[in-house]
């Protein structure tokens, strides 16, 4: 099996209700049997009026997503706030998945270590390099489902492993340093003694934690600083309102009454009446809650299907 292969999320997400979709996040299959870059949440929610659902998941699993808003000629706009979530989303994924993390083999989806109700994790180990001087970074992907904000602890990590150390004529136990860094708000954290960080999630929001072995180089600085800039106004303060896209017909001229009692060559003479005005559209996806279709005169929304009575 092919671990670059392009996939739909809706073919190997792990198969759950809508029901538990909306509190647990699920992962993918495929990607456990195959990881690698290349997979693609394809907007299995491209109808819903709110991304939340589709962002959590492409987050907590890693994975890339299609914004899609033009569904087979039918238009589902994204709200500034979904539109908002989808940037910061894409700029972690591309620096993380940039550095490797998103490709780990030891990828653990729902991990332990989150400690507030409704908040799931994703841990992507990385691989141990030379200039980390054989130990490993790690990588959490956070997402918070109780629908409110929430501070305090989040994660509680691992304690590192004791290492015994020779000395003159005693061995001390030592522990590894490591480095904690908030990498959606961009800045480092403080391990508390029990071994957990603090930090805060907004309700639908996101979280990002890094453990390095050495402090942040110049890369991960300044992508940290783009992300405490980027992060400063909360998602809560971008409109969330769905609205359908209005369409205006293009108003033309009347036509001049005809001069005489004959019709104009080429025309017909209609009498005067009341006619019946009925579309039926050939769409392939659309439905009246999105919009989808041409607003005629008497609806106030777009349609793909009309009948109305139109009198002369």
């Amino acid at each position: 099996m092919c671990a670059r292969a392009r996939v739909c999320a809706c073919a190997v997400q792990k198969s759950m209700s809508d029901a538990a979709l909306i509190a647990n996040p699920p992962h993918f299959v495929l990607f456990l049997v195959a990881p690698g870059p290349g997979l693609g949440l394809c907007a299995p929610g491209r109808y819903a009026k709110n991304k939340t659902d589709d962002v959590h998941m492409a987050w907590f699993n890693g994975a890339g997503y299609v914004p899609w808003e033009n569904v087979w000629g039918a238009w589902n706009g994204i709200t500034p706030r979904d539109g908002e979530a989808l940037r910061r989303m894409g700029l972690m994924l591309r620096f993380w998945g940039g550095r490797g993390f998103l490709q780990s083999p030891d990828w653990e989806p729902h991990a332990a270590g989150p400690v507030q109700y409704g908040v799931y994790a994703s841990k992507w180990p990385g691989q141990p390099t030379p200039a980390t001087t054989g130990a490993s970074a790690t990588l959490w992907t956070l997402v918070n489902r109780c629908g409110k904000n929430i501070t305090g602890p989040q994660l509680k990590v691992a304690a590192p492993a004791l290492s015994v150390v020779a000395a003159a004529d005693t061995a001390a136990a030592v522990g590894e340093r490591r480095y904690f860094y908030d990498c959606y708000h961009g800045g480092p954290l403080t391990l508390a003694a029990d071994d957990s960080l603090a930090f805060g999630i907004e309700a639908g929001g996101f979280g990002c934690v890094v453990e390095l072995p050495a402090p942040a180089d110049a890369a991960l600085l300044a992508h940290l600083a783009l992300m405490r800039n980027t992060t400063r106004r909360p998602l809560s303060s971008y409109d969330a309102t769905w609205a359908v896209l209005q369409q205006k017909m293009v108003a033309r001229p009347r036509t001049a009454a005809p001069v005489g009692p004959r019709p104009p060559p080429g025309t017909v003479l209609v009498p005067r009446g009341n006619f019946t005005f009925k579309v039926s559209s050939v769409m392939v996806e659309g439905t009246d809650a999105m919009g989808a279709g041409v607003q005629y005169v008497p609806s106030p929304r777009p349609t793909p299907r009309l009948r109305a009575r139109l009198c002369t």
